[in-house]
């Protein structure tokens, strides 16, 4: 048995379009459309960015009306799909976040901060100021507002022209003063 190199660039490259395709839809807010096409790209090979907006966008479809047994099972396959994307990429960062935020969702506080933090620490993540924010609420959810405002101001860093970041960090510098 050999390795058909042409056939697994071919996968490849049609996993990646497939991906493309469920981010344009996503943009749309198609999310039928994009869950299809993660799916698509995921059967083709698994990508870290399409288990991980899989995910997201299973989460963010759960219906407001689903019982809670329910909506923890679709998040516990959230979970599980970005901690495959880390099988395949441990340095995908939004794998991470994304954890951190269903943990959050479950009401695992200590374990939605610890993840928070590894995405923080990442190489490689789509949003870098994104772990950043999700840092600074924690911490001033937690009442830490001096280490929030370091997050706040590492998120400013990333994204300078984002002026929700700009407005937490002022009203943390209040909050300090």
């Amino acid at each position: 048995m050999y390795l058909d190199f042409a056939e697994i660039l071919q996968k490849g490259f049609s996993a990646f379009h497939h991906l493309k395709k469920g981010f344009d839809a996503m943009e749309n807010r198609k999310f039928q459309i994009s869950l299809e096409e993660f799916v698509k790209s995921i059967n083709l090979t698994p990508i870290p960015e399409a288990l991980v907006f899989r995910a997201w966008v299973k989460f963010h479809r759960i219906p407001k009306d689903l019982n809670s047994e329910e909506t923890r099972q679709i998040i516990e396959t959230c979970i599980e799909d970005c901690f495959v994307s880390l099988i395949i990429d441990p340095n995908y960062g939004n794998s991470f976040n994304d954890i951190g935020l269903y943990f959050k969702f479950l009401g695992y506080k200590v374990q939605s901060e610890s993840f928070f933090e590894l995405a923080s620490e990442s190489t490689r993540c789509t949003f870098p100021a994104l772990p950043q924010v999700n840092l600074t609420v924690t911490k001033k959810e937690n009442g830490d507002f001096l280490t929030a405002l370091r997050f706040a101001l590492t998120a400013l860093d990333f994204d300078p022209d984002d002026h929700a970041i700009r407005d937490q960090c002022l009203s943390l510098r209040k909050m300090l003063s």
